[in-house]
């Protein structure tokens, strides 16, 4: 299912017994939770799992009140004897919405609940950018600020874009929202993550940018970094750039297992490696770390080692 879907089944006012929410998106989630208790005229109860709820969900209401019950991460929930409870009608008129962090689309139980799970991936620039301009007024390049800073998180967006609001009414909307925001940045109210070189050099290694990999490299070394966190983020990348690189179907998600943020951020490193580049860059990388492990291979040269060989 996606969201679309659960779109039509907001509008129709025919929902299912039970949805699994899954994604980064928690703002999103949280907002179609709300929108599908509104239009199903129940409450929504927040519970820690299934089995702290499970008997007010059978038991028949006085009050023939309707409720939508929200449980995260409950491993009951995914047991079939969960799934032929519901089936079975036992939860009567309310919806049950399952929220897990991920989900691996390969899986037989993905496939056996495919048309009852939603994934809610990190939005677009554009759809970010359009968010914001319903809420604030803010120039482009300060849209697309506000979207890196918050890592396209749009529920930190959001509570960036009140800091904005809460300044220009204390001070009688004296300033612009561009002028607001950029005080913010400067006096550091407005949170900026660290930069960190490691998804930088990450970058340029699969990008063959051989000139900056080196500069990267002696800022990773600079700040700390140890040489298998380095070794281990570069492997579960450049295994998702071979992944969507040797993809042949055009639903590349479904048949990777990826997320649609994952595939966008391979495919902008597609094409500097061939196949059989990536596969020796995946198994160098593992004989590396074993020897690391073992004490065969310097910690300190690993990584010059693997670099020499690949670019």
């Amino acid at each position: 299912m996606n969201v679309l879907e659960i779109k039509q089944h907001i509008q129709n006012k025919e929902f299912l017994p039970y949805y699994i929410f899954a994604g980064d998106e928690i703002e999103v989630q949280r907002i179609y939770i709300n929108k599908i208790a509104e239009v199903h005229n129940a409450q929504v109860v927040r519970a820690d799992s299934i089995a702290d709820v499970w008997q007010d969900i059978i038991s028949p209401s006085l009050f023939d009140n309707s409720y939508v019950y929200v449980i995260r991460d409950d491993k009951e929930m995914l047991s079939e004897n969960f799934q032929n409870a519901v089936a079975s009608g036992a939860i009567g008129d309310n919806i049950i919405i399952h929220l897990i962090t991920s989900v691996d689309k390969r899986t037989k139980w993905y496939k056996s609940n495919s048309d009852r799970i939603v994934v809610f991936e990190r939005l677009a620039n554009d759809v970010l950018s359009n968010y914001i301009r319903k809420l604030i007024t803010l120039n482009n390049a300060n849209c697309e600020r506000l979207i890196a800073m918050c890592e396209n998180d749009y529920s930190r967006i959001l509570l960036e874009i009140d800091k904005i609001q809460r300044y220009s009414a204390i001070n009688n909307y004296e300033y612009t929202d561009d002028e607001v925001f950029e005080h913010l940045v400067i006096c550091g109210a407005i949170h900026q993550p660290p930069k960190d070189a490691i998804f930088d050099l990450v970058d340029a290694i699969l990008k063959r940018e051989v000139n900056n990999v080196y500069d990267l490299l002696n800022q990773c070394r600079e700040i700390g970094e140890a040489s298998l966190v380095i070794l281990s983020v570069l492997y579960s990348n450049a295994k998702q750039v071979l992944q969507v690189q040797a993809c042949e179907s055009a639903d590349v998600c479904k048949s990777t297992g990826l997320t649609q943020w994952q595939v966008k951020c391979a495919e902008r490193r597609c094409g500097y490696y061939r196949n059989g580049e990536l596969v020796n860059i995946l198994r160098l990388i593992q004989k590396i770390q074993k020897g690391i492990i073992t004490g065969q291979i310097e910690d300190s040269m690993s990584v010059d080692f693997l670099l020499v060989n690949i670019l």
